[in-house]
């Protein structure tokens, strides 16, 4: 980790700026997991990291330029930016290990649980890259991880917004809900699934082509449908706009949302009500959401 490593014990982060840190490797081409995390790097099952309304700008990582997490690790994220992430390995080693430009998630070496975790809530990931591996990296990467990604929005130039691939055992719990993506790698897809996992959750809306993704296709919007405003970092948001006539299919709601991470994820959600008092409610800016149409993405335009 460039500037945090935890490798036990509960460490909550709250109104952070890690900013242009590094985790170097210069002894090493190929994915070396020491160094990981251009800003944080999590390992073991007793490390839990909380991160709450924190910014990420500018960091690196041989791999996963802003956290890493791995060998039954958990981190769990609200209200967060992450900007300008840069990986730099030039070769990741293993055709089933795809690490993230910003995040990975990793089940780890040798290591046979699935407890590692990562929760992200109303929180963007902008403009991460990985700038000597082109053909494989993500920007965030689930490798036998368990993960709930909910109201955030993703977009840059990458590989993938999300890929979930599996090591030595399939990970069911994974939800990816109420999200906005938008690839600017026209290959690419927004969301890469192998055949081990199953993604059962709707209302994302994405900007790209998709695979292995089950969703009903009444809840897409095309790259032509939707817009992004000019990026302002101080928001610490995405602002966008439905093009003239255009809609979503169906919306994400509140409740449902709630009873997803309540049940699948207890401690994230248990934190959650501890730092706020209607965490689901609320956008990234702190203001009401509708609670049966929430508007995809970390931020919630006008409905």
């Amino acid at each position: 980790g460039g500037a945090v490593n935890v490798s036990g014990g509960s460490v909550c982060l709250t109104n952070c700026l890690f900013k242009e840190n590094v985790a170097d490797a210069s002894e090493s081409t190929v994915y070396n997991a020491k160094c990981a995390g251009g800003a944080i790097r999590a390992i073991g099952e007793s490390a839990k990291v909380y991160i709450h309304n924190s910014r990420f700008d500018s960091n690196k990582g041989h791999v996963s330029g802003d956290i890493h997490i791995e060998n039954g690790a958990s981190v769990y994220l609200n209200r967060c930016m992450l900007y300008g992430a840069q990986a730099f390995a030039a070769s990741l080693g293993s055709s089933l290990k795809y690490p993230g430009c910003s995040i990975t998630a990793d089940i780890g070496v040798g290591n046979n649980t699935t407890k590692t975790t990562l929760c992200m809530l109303n929180s963007t990931i902008y403009d991460a890259i990985s700038t000597t591996y082109k053909t494989g990296s993500p920007h965030v990467s689930l490798i036998s991880a368990n993960a709930l990604i909910a109201s955030t929005t993703i977009d840059g130039f990458s590989m993938a917004n999300i890929r979930a691939t599996h090591r030595d055992v399939a990970v069911d719990n994974i939800h990816i809900y109420n999200n906005l993506f938008l690839q600017t790698k026209s290959e690419s897809y927004s969301i890469n699934l192998d055949n081990l996992h199953t993604q059962n959750d709707y209302c994302n809306v994405m900007g790209t082509a998709r695979n292995g993704w089950k969703v009903d296709p009444d809840n897409m919007l095309t790259f032509a449908d939707f817009i992004f405003e000019d990026w302002d970092m101080e928001k610490g948001y995405r602002e966008w706009t439905l093009n003239e006539g255009k809609s979503i299919g169906k919306y994400a709601e509140k409740s449902v949302l709630a009873d997803k991470v309540s049940s699948s994820f207890p401690d994230f959600n248990k934190w959650l009500y501890e730092i706020e008092s209607d965490p689901y409610g609320i956008d990234y800016r702190g203001e009401t959401r509708n609670a049966l149409k929430m508007a995809p993405g970390s931020w919630d335009p006008q409905l």
